[in-house]
C-alpha cells in the first residue's frame, strides 16, 4: 500500500512539472509571453517593401503615448489650412510616383513637401513620399498610434508612418526610437530622441512636428540644437 501510494505521489509531481522551466516544447514556447521590449517590430535591415504594410485604417489599439513637450510648438501658423489625412490609396500612388533631384541633400518644395536626392536609396525614397503625404496634417496627441490613417499625427505617429511604409517598422511605436539601430548619426537617416520627443533628418532635411508653427510642414530646412537628443541610425542608412 504505502509503496502504491509513493508512486502515487511521484506521479503527481511528474505531472505537475509540466509546462515548467524543464518544458521545451515548441507549442508551449510559442504561447509564452512576450517580454514589454519598446523596440519590439522594429526591422533590424531596411528592406523596402510592399506599402500597404502596417496596420489597416480600421484597426484600433490602444497605446501609452507620452505627452510631448513640445507640442505647443506644432501648431500650424494661423491662415493655414492643414491638409486631410491621407488614405490607403493616395500613399500607394505617391509611392509609385517617387521624384528625384540632383546631389545627396532633398529639397524642401513650396507646398512644404520634400523632393529626395536621384541617388537615394529607394528605401530613402519610399520614406520621403510617404511622410509627404501626412507632411501638413494637424498635430494629435497620440494620432497615428491606434490606428495607421488618423485625423493628425504626433512626433512618434509622425516618424511611424514614414518608417512603416519604407518597410522599416510593422507597427508604430512610442518609447522604441531610443533603442532603435545603432548610436550615432546615419548617412542619409538620423533620428533623434528624448524622453518625450523624437524627430529625424532624411536627406539634409528635418522632419519634426514642431516645425509645423514655421510654415505648416513637418518638413523644414531650418536646423536646431541637438543638445537634449540621443542619435540613432539603422545600419546601411
Amino acid at each position: 500500500m504505502r509503496q502504491g501510494l509513493a508512486l502515487g505521489i511521484a506521479l503527481l509531481v511528474a505531472l505537475a512539472g509540466c509546462g515548467e522551466a524543464g518544458d521545451e516544447r515548441p507549442e508551449r514556447r510559442a504561447a509564452a509571453p512576450v517580454a514589454d521590449d519598446p523596440t519590439r517590430g522594429l526591422r533590424a535591415r531596411p528592406t523596402a517593401v510592399e506599402p500597404d504594410v502596417g496596420l489597416p485604417a480600421e484597426t484600433e489599439v490602444q497605446v501609452e503615448v507620452p505627452r510631448d513637450p513640445e507640442e505647443h510648438l506644432a501648431r500650424a501658423p494661423e491662415g493655414t489650412i492643414p491638409d486631410p489625412p491621407p488614405t490607403d490609396a493616395e500613399v500607394r500612388a505617391a509611392l509609385k510616383q517617387i521624384e528625384g533631384v540632383p546631389g545627396r541633400k532633398a529639397r524642401l518644395n513650396p507646398d512644404g513637401t520634400a523632393t529626395a536626392p536621384e541617388g537615394a536609396p529607394e528605401v530613402v525614397k519610399q520614406m520621403i513620399a510617404a511622410a509627404n503625404s501626412i507632411a501638413r496634417t494637424p498635430y494629435l496627441w497620440g494620432g497615428g498610434h491606434g490606428r495607421l490613417y488618423d485625423r493628425g499625427y504626433d512626433c512618434s505617429g509622425s516618424l511611424s508612418f514614414a518608417f512603416i511604409h519604407a518597410g522599416l517598422l510593422d507597427k508604430p511605436i512610442a518609447h522604441g526610437w531610443r533603442l532603435m539601430g545603432r548610436a550615432g548619426k546615419g548617412r542619409w537617416v538620423t533620428v533623434y530622441t528624448n524622453s518625450g520627443h523624437v524627430w529625424m533628418e532624411v536627406a539634409g532635411l528635418r522632419y519634426d512636428t514642431s516645425a509645423i508653427r514655421l510654415a505648416g510642414s513637418r518638413w523644414t530646412d531650418r536646423s536646431r540644437s541637438t543638445a537634449s537628443f540621443r542619435s540613432r541610425h539603422l545600419p546601411g542608412l
